[in-house]
């Protein structure tokens, strides 16, 4: 029995739709044009796309301290989703758990407040996971821009195990994730050695000073080699 099966053997689920397990704020009143080097930490929503990954443990983004009145605050543990993009590739409604204390959300992005009884870690890796992948993009309408219908969204039905077990599971997958990136990182420092011994090897082989000895070697061993005696030739 692996890791999951023992996790999930014995285990209640019930189904929720995901507007009865959290609360809705849309972030608003934020541009790139507002950034600033300092002053009050923010999130556009670009950001989660580009920046941050499945947690956000730092801020790249910062904005004048007026912004705050015009915009929408977010907390520890939400969950913020970008609702707009303008390219396929973009995952649109991608999940990431806001772990700072707070900051500011930005346009086009919403922020989801959870009960109690919800893992935000578990539930940002259910979001993210291809089973709801495929519900979500129901939701979503739109062709040079694509959007996500909220109202859509949250009447999805999610499956609910116990607190306990939705913090196993997530800290399960959190595992998988970091081998996933210490290989990625492996693998990546083994290419660029690889790539640097390339390198190395095809400026040596193809530098001037090799070639012109590899050819003065050639031309010695052509000209010792060249008169051959045949003994039984009479």
């Amino acid at each position: 029995m692996n890791k999951i099966d023992e996790i999930l053997q014995n285990v209640e689920v019930e189904w929720r739709k995901l507007g009865e397990v959290c609360e809705i704020k849309r972030g608003k009143g934020l541009r790139k044009s507002d950034k600033k080097d300092s002053g009050v930490p923010a999130i556009l929503y670009g950001e989660l796309y580009t920046v941050y990954g499945d947690y956000i443990n730092s801020i790249e983004t910062y904005v004048d301290a007026k912004k705050v009145k015009s915009s929408v605050k977010i907390i520890k543990n939400n969950i913020l989703l970008p609702i707009s993009s303008t390219t396929k590739e973009a995952k649109i409604g991608k999940a990431s758990v806001f772990k700072m204390d707070s900051a500011l959300l930005g346009g086009d992005a919403v922020s989801l407040i959870l009960n109690d009884d919800i893992s935000p870690d578990y539930l940002m890796y259910y979001l993210n996971s291809n089973s709801f992948e495929n519900k979500k993009m129901q939701c979503v309408y739109g062709t040079t821009i694509m959007h996500l219908n909220m109202g859509d969204l949250l009447k999805i039905k999610i499956p609910i195990p116990p607190l306990e077990i939705q913090e196993k599971i997530a800290k399960t997958l959190d595992k998988f994730t970091n081998y996933a990136t210490e290989l990625q990182t492996e693998l990546q420092t083994e290419l660029q050695l690889r790539t640097k011994q390339y390198e190395f090897y095809r400026d040596l082989l193809l530098s001037k000073e090799f070639l012109e000895k590899m050819c003065y070697k050639f031309s010695q061993e052509a000209a010792g080699g060249g008169a051959t005696t045949n003994k039984n030739a009479r």
